[in-house]
């Protein structure tokens, strides 16, 4: 972000899972005189939905309306997929260097 600029956020939520809620967000600068805006980064966020004991509590479904909702909810699932993969190698790393 530069001077005269203005910062824009876009979210939307991709998926749940039985705890968690993923959501993408989308930033953008905006010049303020110019009005043009450019996408300055991207990313997406997982959240676990904590009851009053700081334990995971079940959240609620999302049901994807759109062809869009439906694509960005399967590639949601191929993210949660890869980071339970990469979760489980890392420990099982860890295990091999304590053994």
């Amino acid at each position: 972000m530069q001077g005269g600029q203005l910062e824009r956020s876009k979210q939307g939520h991709d998926d749940v899972g039985r705890t968690s809620i993923e959501a993408g967000v989308r930033v953008e600068a905006e010049e303020i005189l110019s009005g043009r805006r450019t996408h300055t980064s991207s990313a997406y966020l997982v959240f676990v939905a904590l009851d009053e004991r700081g334990q995971p509590r079940p959240v609620p479904g999302l049901v994807p309306e759109t062809d869009v909702e439906r694509h960005r909810q399967a590639e949601a699932k191929i993210r949660r997929e890869h980071r339970l993969a990469t979760a489980e190698a890392i420990r099982r790393r860890r295990d091999q260097l304590e053994a």
